[in-house]
């Protein structure tokens, strides 16, 4: 059997899983467990199949990159980037790519969904601005906060961060990794830009960076090629597009809007604290951890009739993450 027929079968398979998986994180805020098995029996089976036409020593490697992706999968939801569905998702979504280059297409297909994450965030925050500006009325809170010291201070420790990277890498892999750079450094760009540092933390990192990139710089001189003006576009850039879609994080409804897998904001966890009704959700973590389950969704509808006579609550904006795992797994899929 040709091995095209098994790049083919991977394709429509990821294809279909997507779609579904998608549909579902669109409908009801959640991957059902259900397409998970059902993608992972159809993942061994390929491989399986794969194995017997051409190297029966593919099936334990099969479980050795089983377990690298659950664990990489499993940190990713361990530190809140998104839900244990969508993590579960992407253990499918890989394991229909590693039939051959494992560890690149791994990499490129993480590094694409954070990228199609950001850029929906961009999108629906201009978006929302044009609503906002042509209803006259604003649903989101203003959450700029922030001196202008701060603001310096971060582009300096993202812009460190990017070169120490670049620096690594190219020390470690050469040339060969040097088209790949600029989606590495928007990536690295986006995650660092999501960490909380103190000003002591920041200047510390800033200060370690320097030393790494001074170290690297005089043992291996090749690792000098970095583009210093595109690195330091790119993070400025994303620092700007970063500040403007932070105005649209949090977003008031009204209670009988709210739905199941919604994520409420600390405010309001602070002001259910005092109310008296059975049910309330007393703590959030703003990620996807703290999704509202039905009993939740019940307790607060019911403050409407209460005494508390409450008809806003401020909730979360979610990344609809499955629909990026899927097309990030389609579009690596294609590659060799």
């Amino acid at each position: 059997m040709n091995l095209i027929y098994f790049k083919i079968s991977s394709i429509i398979l990821i294809f279909l899983i997507g779609i579904i998986a998608s549909y579902s994180d669109l409908k009801y805020k959640k991957v059902s467990n259900k397409i998970i098995l059902i993608g992972l029996l159809c993942s061994f089976m390929l491989k399986i199949i794969y194995a017997l036409y051409y190297d029966l020593s593919e099936i334990p490697l099969y479980f050795i990159e089983l377990i690298a992706i659950t664990i990489l999968c499993f940190i990713l939801y361990y530190f809140n980037v998104w839900a244990a569905g969508d993590s579960k998702l992407l253990l499918i979504i890989l394991m229909f790519l590693i039939t051959d280059n494992f560890i690149y297409k791994t990499i490129f297909t993480v590094m694409l969904i954070f990228v199609f994450g950001f850029i929906y965030i961009i999108l629906e925050s201009f978006y929302l601005y044009v609503i906002e500006k042509h209803s006259n009325k604003s649903s989101y809170l203003n959450n700029f906060s922030g001196s202008i010291i701060d603001a310096i201070l971060k582009i300096l420790f993202n812009f460190s961060m990017i070169i120490c990277v670049d620096k690594v890498m190219i020390s470690i892999f050469g040339n060969k990794v040097t088209t790949s750079l600029l989606l590495i450094n928007i990536v690295v760009a986006i995650t660092i830009g999501q960490w909380y540092l103190k000003k002591r933390e920041i200047l510390f990192f800033i200060f370690i960076n320097l030393l790494i990139i001074s170290l690297i710089t005089f043992l291996n001189q090749s690792a000098f090629n970095v583009n210093i003006i595109v690195n330091l576009m790119i993070v400025i850039l994303i620092a700007i597009l970063r500040k403007f879609s932070s105005r649209y994080n949090h977003r008031i409804i009204n209670i009988d809007d709210v739905e199941i897998g919604m994520v409420l904001s600390y405010i309001t966890i602070i002001q259910f604290s005092y109310f008296k009704l059975r049910g309330l959700p007393l703590l959030t973590y703003e990620n996807t951890k703290s999704r509202l389950n039905q009993d939740e969704v019940k307790s607060i509808k019911l403050l409407k009739q209460s005494k508390y006579n409450i008809d806003e609550i401020i909730i979360v904006r979610l990344i609809p993450f499955a629909h990026f795992i899927a097309l990030s797994g389609l579009i690596c899929s294609f590659l060799k």
